[in-house]
């Protein structure tokens, strides 16, 4: 009696625990797309929530570093950019743990660099001429991008096609894109105007004297194209991101004869590693509160954007490793109590599944 009293025990613990161990059913989420709250005296939030599309359910993806850096692809590179140009000088130069290699072309100083940590620059003798011009950061005062910004189209080409040839580059590179793209509307008579204001600031203000071009003709007229790296829809963000450091790392200048400057600053061909559960915006909006909530300051902050990227926190050309995280990346526009404050914007990084600070 005894012994089937203990067997139907023993039945009924196994019942009862026949879940435990397992992994529990995930609740349903569905990301939204953005949110308008007041949070405290000193800070709101009115966010717009971005992420690729496939991570709506709360699913998204951990990469891996791919196959095929810049570095691997040298010569080939050098090929696809200098065109018809023929290469009459290269050579290798080690600064550091890192590798450079340079190509130069004895037409319109063209010139490549590659870097072993996958930096790219090509740059022509007027690329100088057109980044003398252009002043794009809102920050400073002598911002004038938005004088390049008053027309779509130039004669030679128009815009969208301008773009579209260039994508094409970038997909023989390797390279993906955001479908958030700047453009600069390069016209030869506002360049000519903005070199004269250029030179006359850097009189006044006893700074070096940019070089002046001889003269300005819609010869020169171009595209200055200005987007981030992007892989399956996140925004990838390179190792050397943050203050002082321009967020879209990919600037492109394009003009009738083609591809006239293009800077890459730390393209990562990515792969799948695997499947991670996200913490959801509205979770990363409060944990960012919690951080905010630690700096004593009498600042005050509004949440502006909280976009899913894909993060390179280290990477070691040498090994081919890299350690890649998916993060949050909360945009915080920071003002004081002046009126007249334009503020700046904090991007402050969360890693997307534990919301843990990704530094």
């Amino acid at each position: 009696m005894k012994l089937k009293i203990k067997a139907v025990l023993l039945a009924f613990s196994v019942a009862l625990c026949g879940g435990c161990g397992s992994e529990q059913p995930r609740k349903e989420v569905t990301f939204t797309d953005g949110m308008q709250k007041d949070l405290t005296e000193k800070m709101k939030v009115d966010a717009q929530f971005v992420y690729p599309q496939s991570c709506k359910n709360g699913i998204g993806l951990q990469a891996e570093l791919g196959d095929k850096l810049f570095w691997d692809r040298q010569d080939e590179i050098a090929e696809l950019l200098f065109q018809n140009r023929t290469v009459v000088n290269e050579y290798t130069d080690d600064y550091g743990s890192e590798k450079y290699k340079t190509y130069e072309a004895g037409e319109d100083g063209a010139m490549l660099l590659i870097s072993s940590n996958n930096y790219l620059t090509y740059s022509t003798d007027q690329a100088v001429y057109i980044n003398n011009v252009l002043s794009f950061d809102t920050r400073f005062d002598d911002y004038n991008g938005d004088k390049f910004q008053k027309r779509t189209d130039l004669d030679f080409m128009p815009q969208k096609e301008a773009w579209e040839k260039v994508s094409m580059i970038l997909d023989e590179l390797g390279v993906e894109t955001s479908e958030t793209v700047t453009c600069f509307v390069m016209d030869h008579g506002t360049m000519e105007e903005e070199e004269e204001a250029a030179i006359a600031r850097a009189i006044s203000e006893d700074t070096k004297i940019p070089m002046e071009k001889a003269q300005w003709t819609e010869e020169d007229d171009c595209y200055y194209f200005k987007t981030r790296a992007a892989w399956k829809g996140y925004t990838v963000l390179p190792v050397m991101m943050g203050e002082g450091y321009d967020e879209d790392n990919i600037s492109v200048v394009y003009d009738k004869n083609g591809i006239v400057l293009l800077y890459i600053n730390g393209y990562y061909p990515l792969k799948d590693n695997r499947e991670i559960i996200l913490k959801t915006p509205e979770e990363a909006v409060k944990r960012l509160e919690e951080y905010l909530k630690n700096i004593i300051s009498d600042d005050f902050y509004e949440v502006r954007k909280i976009a899913l990227c894909q993060k390179v926190m280290r990477m070691n050309s040498g090994s081919h490793t890299a350690e890649i995280v998916p993060v949050w990346e909360c945009s915080v526009q920071v003002k004081s109590g002046d009126p007249s404050d334009r503020g700046y914007i904090q991007k402050i990084y969360f890693r997307a599944d534990t919301l843990e600070v990704a530094i």
